[in-house]
């Protein structure tokens, strides 16, 4: 597979908490989607991915090399009405009765410490917005956002928030680290749900058997690496790590 066994058993783990959609005949379509590692995670769900899309053509074709099955479309997300008709047309292919579930990345920079902040004039803040008009138009079963932590007090998804809360969706979140489902690396996340009619579990549980699991080493994930070098570019921190014991640092991109 694309990822070894053990990040699929987990993510499945987690995506099974909310897993009551998948029963019911679903298929999961991703906005923003980046490499795929969204479908990782569907996937191992047994949550079928339709196909993904992004405002990047770089990021869409990484997915297509990732993702050769899925269907993969590089359109702005901020066209609701274009995406809307792209999503409807891959779902008219499988056929009648099929719930859909949208897996969302907005972008992350306006709300990460590394960023410059939440600029009245950056577009990029109103992709979160816009996911939740897709979600509402398309009526689907439920949408999950993930995105850096400080993205739960932001404008952005308080408004997102609140709209899916008036169009009958029930909302939740919680914070967890991917380096306890089985990714070798200090990453931690904000996953938030909408769905129609209550989940499962709640965010909260569902974080908390997370919270239990082993952190994932890198040498784990590479087998028979026994170090790594890492270099942050805003820290004098030490540069060589035993791959036996730790995972990688953060890793910041110059955005």
């Amino acid at each position: 597979g694309l990822w070894p066994p053990s990040v699929q058993s987990r993510a499945a783990a987690f995506t099974n908490a909310f897993g009551h959609h998948r029963r019911l005949g679903s298929y999961a379509g991703h906005r923003g989607c980046g490499g795929g590692g969204w479908a990782v995670g569907s996937k191992a769900a047994g949550l079928p991915a339709i196909g993904g899309i992004d405002g990047c053509p770089e990021a869409v074709a990484t997915y297509k090399r990732n993702h050769p099955a899925h269907a993969a479309a590089a359109m702005g997300i901020l066209d609701v009405g274009a995406v809307c008709a792209r999503v409807l047309s891959w779902l008219r292919r499988l056929g009648a009765g099929r719930l859909l579930v949208l897996l969302a990345s907005p972008p992350c920079q306006p709300h990460s410490l590394a960023g410059l902040g939440e600029l009245a004039t950056d577009p990029r803040l109103q992709v979160a917005a816009a996911m939740v008009r897709i979600a509402i138009r398309l009526s689907v079963a439920a949408i999950l956002f993930e995105n850096v932590e400080r993205f739960v007090a932001s404008g952005a998804w308080l408004r997102a928030s609140a709209s899916l809360k008036k169009a009958g969706y029930h909302v939740d979140y919680a914070v967890v680290d991917a380096g306890r489902l089985g990714l070798p690396q200090r990453r931690r996340r904000v996953i938030c749900i909408a769905c129609r009619g209550r989940p499962a579990c709640t965010m909260a549980a569902a974080a908390a058997l997370v919270a239990q699991a082993q952190r994932t080493s890198v040498a784990q994930f590479f087998p028979g690496r026994q170090w790594f070098y890492h270099l942050h570019r805003r820290s004098w921190g030490k540069c060589i790590y035993n791959a036996a014991r730790h995972q990688v640092p953060v890793l910041r991109t110059n955005c």
